[in-house]
């Protein structure tokens, strides 16, 4: 089967298992309620989000108009000394003014019920005449209905009120609160106790104003719903100008309820809409000559989440007529939706790994809530929260089902593969489905050699078994410190292991790493070898040698067996290097162009410029020192490079003079001093014939 053909059927395995995912949530949704509570957050998230993207389409001034019955209406002279609940001569009043001055109807949201007349002093009905002019009022508007008195499943106005206002006259007070205590939809009808259907407010003004709609009306605004126009009551009673009064009220539906604080207060689904804290206002004084500015009461601050009630009604007037309520969009949409959504959040879940998997859904689930906010917009509710469910639970499920069924064959290809190649190699296989390719690549990368030493001795003195289980116990740790760093072991060549840093995977600061690498495998060997000399059993020390250079990387080998590796020149200068340790005494010997690299991180002693096999040239090694950086050390490095500078030029004995002097010094580089003691006394006893400050190596 060819590779092309295998990958089109991986497609469709996993595109199948996301569709199947998919479906699945889709049939849940279809049997399962809405999450009511999530949905009720993202609705009015959807209403602030609107007002937020697209701005706000201001609620209109031309049909409703809201009186308040604020502070101010109860301190003035004209009703301080009356209960609010004897309010009807004043309530008689304000409708008759109202419907002579052109308003549609007045919609009264209180419950009117205590009767005046039933006050008895002394066998004496004192106030039975006190509600005649608003009972007068009712008996004319019986039949037209204009004026609405409210009432709830359990409280009904005064008896004589209700009777003389008759069914016309009379609506339901209640709306129901949603999730989270918020109505975001207003009913125009609702049930008695007795589950008998009554119009509400809401439904009244509707019929009154000729709209006959369904049953339910949808509250999300284009805008704060406090910002429908609103009047305190008292400056309607004072006002005398027929011109104003007739523009305030004409042709509007009037709206008659309370607005104190924790009179009747609501959430509504512009909750989250961001409002301008309120303007000081001017209080008028209680002059009939300035009753005809008309004054917004106060009724919401701009941190407050709830509103008086008797702008829900109100509200649900204004959306049927002036086009803003919205219609729900039907179930094929919806679950189209889901599925879309379960598919997409199943499919990166399978495909990518669990962060970038995450994003994905995260964005997903944006722009599903997005696509609410758009509906909106056009004046569709697309209920969108069992769409935001599927994401998450088809990611979690399609990963599920990824491990189960469809990492199989990467565990298996992982647990094969993991031990010839690199780790990243075979995961660069797992994710393309590809087997790996002869071609190689270049690339800068460090070149680690690391050797045991004292391995051919130790060899003869323990027999074949233990050593292996010894020498098994040490390269472990080597490799784990290599691992540790980010480097790749490319292989073992029996007690010394070869490492790549910057490949397979690049490393921003893998000469570093690989130089800090080095130092802790010296540190680690000579911790196991210590321990183990304290126990009499065999112990190795170490030899690091480090080059840096550009390498062809790429998988050598046959088509039924490859070995990942890198091949050149710097491999060979590694390999010659790692044997320069024992020639000098150091643990770690690095080339020039790492040396290079790491300046400024190690005190770097030049040790000497070396010819090594298979080259024409030399090149400067270097001993990395991880010393604190001090005075004196610096010092005796300066001193080093001085006396190498003389050997160089040929003066071996001046040279030998200085290096005397410091290999008997408590510092890193006096094992090197005195290696180099001893080339100057070979040198300055048998002088070449043509000296270039070359030395060739001659490693243990």
């Amino acid at each position: 089967m060819s590779q092309s053909r295998a990958r089109l059927l991986a497609l469709a395995e996993r595109a199948g298992i996301a569709a199947l995912i998919a479906s699945i949530l889709t049939a849940i949704a279809t049997s399962l309620p809405a999450t009511n509570v999530l949905q009720g957050w993202i609705s009015d998230a959807s209403v602030a989000a609107r007002v937020e993207i697209i701005g706000s389409r201001p609620l209109t001034a031309d049909n409703v108009l809201i009186i308040g019955m604020d502070q101010r209406t109860l301190n003035s002279p004209e009703l301080s000394r009356i209960p609010q609940a004897m309010f009807s001569p004043a309530y008689a009043k304000l409708a008759q003014k109202a419907l002579d001055h052109g308003a549609r109807g007045l919609i009264i949201d209180v419950i009117l019920a205590y009767d005046a007349k039933d006050l008895q002093l002394d066998e004496d009905a004192p106030l039975r005449r006190y509600d005649d002019a608003f009972l007068k009022l009712l008996k004319s508007e019986r039949k037209a209905g204009r004026v609405v008195l409210g009432r709830s499943a359990g409280v009904l106005p005064a008896r004589r009120f209700r009777l003389i206002a008759g069914a016309r006259g009379i609506g339901m007070v209640e709306v129901p609160q949603g999730p989270g205590g918020v109505v975001r939809r207003v009913p125009t009808v609702w049930p008695d106790r007795d589950g008998k259907l009554h119009p509400t407010l809401s439904g009244r003004a509707l019929s009154l104003m000729g709209h006959e709609t369904t049953e339910i009306v949808t509250l999300l605004p284009p805008d704060a719903i406090t910002n429908l126009p609103i009047v305190s009551m008292i400056d309607v009673l004072r006002c005398g100008d027929v011109g104003k009064v007739r523009a305030l009220l004409g042709g509007k539906m009037l709206f008659l309820g309370g607005v104190l604080p924790g009179q009747d207060r609501l959430r509504a689904p512009d909750v989250m809409i961001e409002r301008a804290p309120e303007p000081p206002r001017n209080i008028e004084p209680d002059d009939a000559s300035v009753a005809c500015q008309f004054h917004p009461p106060f009724v919401r601050a701009a941190d407050e989440p709830t509103m008086p009630g008797v702008f829900i009604h109100a509200a649900a007037v204004d959306a049927v007529i002036a086009g803003w309520q919205v219609e729900q969009l039907g179930r094929v949409p919806v679950l189209a939706l889901i599925f879309l959504s379960g598919f997409m959040s199943a499919l990166v879940s399978i495909y990518f790994r669990p962060a970038l998997g995450i994003a994905a859904m995260t964005f997903g689930a944006g722009m599903v809530f997005l696509t609410s906010v758009a509906a909106l917009e056009q004046g569709y509710f697309l209920p969108v929260a069992w769409a935001i469910v599927a994401g998450p639970v088809g990611f979690l499920a399609g990963y599920g089902l990824r491990i189960r069924l469809l990492d199989r064959k990467s565990n298996l290809m992982r647990r094969e593969f993991g031990r010839y190649l690199s780790p990243v190699l075979v995961q660069q296989m797992v994710d393309t489905g590809q087997l790996p390719q002869l071609a190689g690549e270049e690339r800068d990368v460090t070149v680690m050699f690391a050797d045991l030493r004292g391995f051919t001795a130790a060899s003869e003195k323990v027999g074949s078994a233990d050593l292996m289980l010894v020498l098994n116990r040490y390269l472990d740790a080597m490799a784990s410190v290599i691992a540790t760093r980010g480097g790749y072991v490319d292989k073992f060549i029996g007690d010394a292991v070869m490492a790549i840093f910057n490949a397979p995977a690049h490393m921003d600061d893998h000469v570093h790493q690989a130089v800090a690498a080095g130092h802790e495998i010296a540190d680690r060997i000579g911790e196991m070898a210590r321990a183990d000399q304290a126990a009499g059993a065999v112990s190795f020390g170490i030899k690091v040698g480090i080059a840096t250079g550009t390498a062809t990387l790429g998988n050598v080998g046959a088509r039924d067996r490859v070995n990942y590796t890198v091949v050149g020149e710097i491999v060979n200068l590694a390999a010659r290097l790692e044997g320069m340790p024992s020639l000098f005494g150091t643990p770690i010997v690095i080339g020039p162009h790492t040396a290079k690299a790491v300046e400024g991180r190690y005190r770097l002693l030049r040790i000497a410029t070396i010819q090594v096999k298979g080259k024409t040239t030399g090149d400067s090694i270097y001993a990395p020192f991880d010393d604190p950086e001090t005075a004196e050390l610096n010092g005796l490095i300066a001193a080093y490079h001085i006396a190498l500078d003389r050997f160089e030029a040929g003066m071996f004995d001046e040279a030998d003079a200085a290096w005397t002097k410091l290999m008997d010094l408590d510092w890193p580089g006096a094992p090197i001093a005195r290696a180099m003691v001893r080339e100057a006394r070979k040198l300055a006893a048998a002088p070449p014939e043509s000296w270039k400050g070359v030395l060739a190596a001659r490693p243990e």
